[in-house]
């Protein structure tokens, strides 16, 4: 974890209302570097109660940090421990399998393989490219229970044989815009605006956005679309603006590490 992005915005809503309910949790985060860029997202949980432990130095496959992970794990004595992203499914896995064969292991996917989705989107024929694949499949085999939080992510996996139907659900996200973060606020200004918010690869459907706003410019020239997310997508769909002479509609905002207060002000979100 490095930073506050959708996942973590969840987490800082989820986590307190548990505690409210009388479950005690704790949050472990591991980075290769202490950057700071943390720094909020463990003062906003601490302001609730919640305690976050913190791992930095070490790189993902490294020995001495599934070992202090599996010390945390170990002295915590967790009813139910949740992974989140291959890193952490990875080293949960094997603490599990090594140490802790009774521990209750539950692994959230947000996403997929990038470089796999932006090349064959949600395709399963070429899954076994895949090394991410792999992996998931490996720890899929003493995880518990699996959680998407898309129906997309839900079928790659079971078409792909990643998982077994009876081990995965969907759980899609419940965000309250109404107690957001003020950290990363990003002036609006006077815009009247849509906001589509992911990274900008070709299967999340950026570019049918696009087209579409070509109908919205001839309808309210004056709503604007705000792209949020980086990635290697991007020049192709300034291409895509430019061609439909909606460039003057559509702002390509960047990667933004906190985007709650554009969310917050749109129109709609997509």
């Amino acid at each position: 974890m490095n930073g506050i992005s959708g996942s973590e915005l969840y987490l800082l809503q989820l986590l307190p209302e548990l505690k409210k309910k009388g479950i005690e949790v704790e949050m472990l985060i591991a980075f290769k570097e202490e950057s700071g860029r943390n720094i909020p997202f463990v003062e906003q949980l601490a302001a609730q109660g919640v305690y976050t432990h913190q791992i930095y130095g070490h790189k993902p496959h490294s020995w001495k940090l599934i070992q202090k992970i599996k010390n945390i794990t170990k002295a915590g004595k967790f009813d139910i421990v949740q992974s989140n992203l291959i890193h952490a499914d990875f080293w949960m896995a094997a603490i599990k399998f090594l140490f802790l064969r009774n521990m209750k292991l539950i692994s959230v996917k947000h996403g997929f393989d990038e470089a796999y989705s932006a090349r064959y989107g949600f395709n399963t024929k070429k899954l076994n490219r895949s090394l991410f694949v792999w992996v998931q499949r490996l720890t899929g085999i003493v995880t518990n229970r699996n959680v998407t939080i898309s129906k997309g992510i839900y079928d790659l996996y079971v078409e792909g044989k990643i998982s077994k139907p009876s081990k995965i659900e969907i759980v899609y996200y419940g965000l309250n815009l109404d107690h957001i973060p003020k950290t990363g606020y990003t002036s609006t200004g006077t815009d009247r605006y849509a906001i589509i918010l992911g990274r900008l690869v070709k299967y999340k459907g950026h570019e049918f956005v696009i087209r579409a706003w070509k109908k919205v410019k001839e309808y309210d020239p004056s709503l604007k679309l705000y792209i949020v997310g980086g990635g290697a997508y991007q020049p192709t769909l300034v291409n895509i603006t430019k061609e439909l002479g909606v460039e003057e509609q559509v702002t390509f905002c960047g990667y933004q590490p906190n985007p709650h207060q554009l969310l917050h002000f749109a129109e709609f979100s997509i």
